[in-house]
C-alpha cells in the first residue's frame, strides 16, 4: 500500500483493513493515510446527506445509506485497533529484549505512540520487577518520578538509529551530563538508561543527564551549575 498516493475507495479500505487484520506484522501504508480517510469520510457524508434529503428515496433506501456509512466507520475503527494492538506488542517486546526492530511501517503519529508506551512499560518493569526480584517492595515514589521523566520523552524527535548501551533510545545530546544543585530532597530515581540517581538532600550537587536536568530546572526543583 506504500508508494504513489491513492484515491481511497471502499474496496481499497476494506482490503487494507483485511490485510492488517490477517497479518502478524505491521503493514506498510501511505504516510498520509489518515488524511485520505478523513477526505473519504467527508465525501461519503456529503453523498449520504444528499441522498437522505432526496424525497424520491424510500426510508428503506435511506437506511441502506446510513448503514453503509456506519460500515465505513467500523472499518476505520478496525484498522486503527489492529495497528494499535501490534504497536503495543512491539513496545512490549522491545522493553523486554531491547533488540532492534524494523520500524519502517510506523507512521509518524504511531512512532509517538510507540515511544510513549515503550517508555512506560520499561519504567514499570524496572521499578517493579527489578525491586521484586531483589526482594524489595516497588518504590511508588520513584515510579511516579520515572514516569514523569518517561512522559517527557514524547517531545524528543524519534530516531531510527540502532540503540546502543550508552544512547538507549535518546539522542546523544539528551544524555550529556549537566551539573545541578537540588533545591529540595529527592529519593532515588531512574535515569533514561535505567541507571539509579540519588537519593539527594537539599543543596546536594550532582551530574545528571540533560533530559532529567531540563525537567528539574523547568519545575524549579534544581539550579544549573557551571
Amino acid at each position: 500500500m506504500s508508494g504513489n498516493a491513492i484515491d481511497l475507495t471502499y474496496d481499497i479500505l476494506y482490503e487494507m483493513v483485511r490485510n492488517e487484520k490477517k497479518k502478524t506484522e505491521l503493514q506498510k501504508i501511505e504516510t498520509n493515510i489518515y488524511a485520505q480517510i478523513i477526505e473519504y469520510l467527508k465525501q461519503k457524508k456529503e453523498i449520504i446527506k444528499s441522498n437522505l434529503a432526496d424525497p424520491s428515496l424510500s426510508e428503506t433506501e435511506k437506511e441502506k445509506f446510513r448503514a453503509e456509512f456506519k460500515n465505513v466507520r467500523r472499518l476505520v475503527i478496525d484498522f486503527f485497533n489492529s495497528r494499535e494492538s501490534k504497536i503495543v506488542n512491539m513496545a512490549l517486546n522491545f522493553s523486554r529484549s531491547k533488540s532492534k526492530f524494523d520500524d519502517s511501517a510506523l507512521l509518524t503519529e504511531e512512532k509517538m505512540i510507540y515511544k510513549r508506551i515503550m517508555n512506560t512499560i520499561s519504567v514499570f518493569r524496572e521499578n517493579i520487577l527489578l525491586n521484586v526480584v531483589n526482594a524489595k517492595l516497588p518504590d511508588s515514589g520513584g515510579l511516579s518520578r520515572a514516569l514523569e521523566i518517561s512522559g517527557s520523552r514524547e517531545g524528543v524527535e524519534y530516531s531510527d538509529k540502532k540503540p546502543d548501551a550508552q544512547e538507549g533510545i535518546l539522542p546523544r545530546e539528551m544524555l550529556q551530563k549537566v551539573r545541578i544543585r537540588f533545591l529540595e530532597g529527592f529519593q532515588a530515581f531512574y535515569g533514561p538508561n535505567l541507571e539509579v540517581f540519588g537519593p539527594y538532600d537539599e543543596s546536594d550537587t550532582a551530574e545528571v543527564p540533560k533530559i532529567i536536568a531540563d525537567i528539574l530546572l523547568s519545575k524549579g526543583k534544581a539550579e544549573k551549575l557551571g
